[in-house]
């Protein structure tokens, strides 16, 4: 076979960029650019040279750098970490330039001063998937570096990315590199995770000196750490930073400090006879004050159910709790320093509403994010689902809306490839198309990737009550109410669906008995007091719930309810649309 005169050799690749960086800009242009410059002419630049790397582009806020060496480029890329850390020392958070960092070994193509080839894409690829602050490894890195460095590293297993056919194994520099079992310094400047909250899990104390509680306590921590690990929106603090605090009693906001944590969960385990009480705790780490606790009393005939049981019920439950916080926190910002993180999150309780006024303002967030920063997969996703959800109640005569929806859908799935809650978004989508199998697929890919997540598991409630089995949907949500009693919001979200499941299995009275106790969601809730009220034989309490949809959406039709359309089987679509126009809704 004949030899092509491309040039190839096998190096070390270092891909980085400045997280946030359009933000950056928008606030102050030249401040941003000032700062960027003297970082790359003090810092960046001569650490890379000093490592024997060769700086191969920049574009804008990115840099691609060439190493012979493997443990050159990763070494390289952990000093410039730490040599950030003081230069953001004493800046507000919105003004701190944050890197992120892939590194991978592969063949390249060497073409001028340039290279080229699936080794620099996946380099790039381990920066996209690389929290701020921090370094990304590609398993054949991790080899060449493992025991050669004085740096740790965690498994984060397989990725699969974009443009690239295999998966990449991930491994994360613990930013924690200290073996020792002292905590880190309180006074160490916080590394904030701009995109996400984040939360540590501070080992549970076990109150007694028997070692098998002891063991039991490190368990429960272990598999909350693991349950919420699966959770994608928030970042994650690893085991091994958090057990440092083992055995002490520190004050939360240095820990929030060190960590650069926003929230920190923290428990006991006391036992007695055959029974275990199980006490947990949710500090928001900036303030101290408390936002969450609970306690479980369980038997202890089997320990790991319980184990499992307790972290799958907190994971669940932390997930809402800490989304709530965090967009309490924003709104006491000031709006001019919101970047795609701050408007995004001040969309969300406004799309849980589920109202068109309330969604049109969420919309309007998340294009501002998305107008900051097009990648921010958040902004994307959350978009999809204000569309989804405004095609399903009130704006499915607009034929585009599920078009640009799934594009969305797409989007977020090309950023952030194995996330539930995308899944979760795309299997809505199918089932309003009527790509019923697709559907199912994407329903049950997201429940396997987070089987702890409330919003998970109702929506393998909602899949089947559209996919003909409302018993088996009613099932699912009431799961999720079990799990949920203490989140208000998800509790009345599920309640309006399994209203909506009892009223397709033809209890009506059930059906409006199951609205009694929901709070708020006025749109969703009247739509389906409409239905059971005609269907009752009440018109005039049907007609008072249709001219509060009127009164959100004037110009509402039945054609416009997307619900109507998306059941498989053409009876529950009949039952549903005629209840409406029944009720006085126009067709």
């Amino acid at each position: 076979m004949a030899r092509d005169n491309v040039e190839r050799r096998l190096s070390a690749i270092l891909a980085a960029d400045v997280v946030g960086y359009s933000r950056l800009m928008e606030a102050d242009e030249t401040g941003t650019l000032a700062a960027l410059k003297s970082h790359r002419r003090e810092l960046w630049t001569p650490m890379m040279a000093q490592h024997g790397g060769r700086l191969v582009g920049t574009a804008g806020d990115s840099l691609l750098v060439e190493f012979a060496s493997a443990v050159a480029a990763v070494e390289c890329a952990i000093a410039v970490q730490q040599g950030m850390d003081p230069r953001n020392a004493g800046l507000a958070e919105s003004q701190r330039m944050l890197l992120r960092m892939g590194v991978n070994i592969g063949e390249v193509i060497v073409d001028g001063d340039d290279i080229f080839g699936d080794g620099v894409n996946i380099a790039a690829r381990l920066e996209g998937l690389c929290e701020p602050g921090g370094v990304a490894l590609s398993g054949n890195v991790q080899e060449q570096v493992d025991g050669k460095i004085d740096a740790r590293f965690e498994d984060t297993g397989d990725h699969t990315v974009k443009n690239i056919a295999r998966p990449v194994r991930v491994w994360r520099w613990l930013l924690d590199t200290a073996a020792a079992a002292e905590p880190p310094e309180p006074q160490k400047p916080p590394v904030r995770f701009a995109e996400k909250a984040s939360i540590a899990v501070l080992p549970f104390t076990a109150m007694s000196s028997d070692p098998d509680h002891e063991h039991f306590a490190d368990g429960i921590t272990e598999d909350i750490i693991t349950a919420l690990a699966r959770n994608h929106a928030f970042h994650v603090i690893a085991r091994n930073s958090t057990f440092a605090y083992k055995g002490q009693s520190p004050d939360i906001r240095d820990v929030g400090r060190a960590l650069g944590c926003g929230f920190v969960l923290e428990g006991s385990i006391r036992s007695g006879r055959d029974r275990v009480r199980i006490t947990t705790q949710l500090i928001d780490a900036d303030t101290g004050s408390h936002v969450w606790a609970d306690r479980f009393d369980r038997p202890l005939d089997d320990e790991f159910a319980v184990q499992d049981e307790i972290a799958h019920r907190v994971a669940s439950i932390l997930g809402e709790l800490v989304w709530q916080s965090v967009a309490k926190g924003i709104g006491q910002k000031d709006p001019k320093t919101y970047g795609p993180y701050e408007y995004t999150y001040l969309a969300t309780p406004l799309v849980h509403h589920m109202d068109p006024a309330k969604m049109a303002q969420a919309q309007a967030y998340c294009l501002k994010a998305l107008s900051l920063d097009p990648d921010f997969v958040v902004a994307n996703r959350l978009l999809g689902f204000c569309l989804v959800i405004g095609w399903m109640l009130w704006d499915a005569s607009s034929g585009e809306v599920l078009d640009e929806c799934y594009e969305y859908t797409l989007r977020s799935q090309a950023l952030a490839p194995e996330e539930a809650i995308t899944y979760r978004l795309m299997s809505r989508v199918f089932v309003a198309k009527g790509m019923i199998d697709e559907a199912r697929q994407c329903t049950a890919r997201a429940l396997k990737i987070n089987p702890d997540d409330g919003d998970i598991i109702g929506n393998q409630g909602i899949f089947a009550l559209f996919a003909d089995d409302p018993k088996d949907a009613i099932g699912w949500f009431e799961k999720v109410l079990e799990i949920h009693s203490e989140t208000p919001h998800t509790v009345d979200i599920m309640r309006c669906w399994m209203s909506l499941a009892h009223f397709v299995n033809g209890d009506c009275s059930l059906a409006l008995a199951t609205l009694k106790d929901v709070n708020g969601l006025d749109f969703f809730r009247n739509l389906l007091l409409a239905v059971c009220y005609a269907e009752l034989g009440d018109p005039d309490k049907a007609k008072a719930s249709v001219q509060v949809l009127l009164a959100a959406r004037p110009q509402l039709r039945v054609s416009d309810v997307g619900l109507c359309t998306m059941f498989q089987r053409p009876e529950h679509r009949a039952l549903l649309s005629n209840a409406l126009a029944h009720a006085g809704l126009p067709a």
